[in-house]
């Protein structure tokens, strides 16, 4: 998708979630934690980032991190000592910090420590 996309995309998701709210009668759901984003490799993730935090998709006021990222090859990659992705082999995996936030700070799911993102390398 390109970036007008996902910008529109991303407004759309905040403005439903956070301003209308409309997530609570839609969905019976509350408090939505995040919208989780995959990016098929790193440039792309750190691209999209940016996208997020901008005052459009993001507010004027305190970031709240509605939206986390996860690069494609972080499940679909083989497991160590595996044929099979990652995903299939370790379902758990989703729960490593493998979410970004904008501020390109790592997660895991859900949050309890804090990573540094870098393209092209594993989180711990």
């Amino acid at each position: 998708m390109v970036m007008t996309g996902m910008l529109k995309k991303f407004r759309g998701y905040r403005h439903f979630i956070k301003e209308q709210q409309r997530h609570k009668e839609a969905f019976g759901v509350h408090p939505i934690r995040a919208v989780l984003i995959e990016a098929t490799e790193g440039q792309r993730a750190v691209n999209v980032m940016q996208l997020a935090q901008r005052p459009l998709v993001s507010g004027s006021g305190k970031r709240a991190g509605l939206f986390w990222f996860c690069i494609s090859p972080l499940f679909i990659d083989a497991a160590e000592n595996s044929s099979l992705p990652r995903h299939l082999d370790e379902p758990e995996a989703v729960l490593d910090p493998i979410w970004a936030l904008p501020d390109r700070t790592l997660h895991p799911w859900p949050a309890k420590k804090i990573f540094r993102f870098t393209p092209g390398k594993r989180p711990p």
